[in-house]
């Protein structure tokens, strides 16, 4: 019988990776984080997200965020460049 059930913490990993992954397609990363969104707070493991500063990108990749440690500027920066923080804590 086939298995009906997959590691939720899998799919986080899989998505951060495509997120932060050099190049691809904004709609496919925007496709991706709408579907594990939907699985973290149908499931009860949503525990949000942060932006990708430039530093976690390859120099031709926008980051999510341009961060100097004080304030947050999202001027020229690309939306689905995040990393998902994985569980909420119960």
């Amino acid at each position: 019988m086939p298995r009906k059930t997959y590691e939720v913490e899998k799919l986080v990993s899989y998505v951060n990776g495509f997120c932060a992954a050099k190049g691809g397609s904004q709609d496919a990363r925007q496709a991706l984080m709408g579907m594990l969104e939907d699985v973290l707070r149908s499931t009860g493991n949503y525990g949000g997200f942060r932006y990708l500063v430039q530093e976690e990108l390859s120099e031709i990749d926008l980051p999510g965020i341009h961060w100097d440690g004080n304030n947050p500027d999202f001027v020229n920066t690309d939306g689905t460049r995040v990393r998902y923080l994985g569980f909420a804590q119960n």
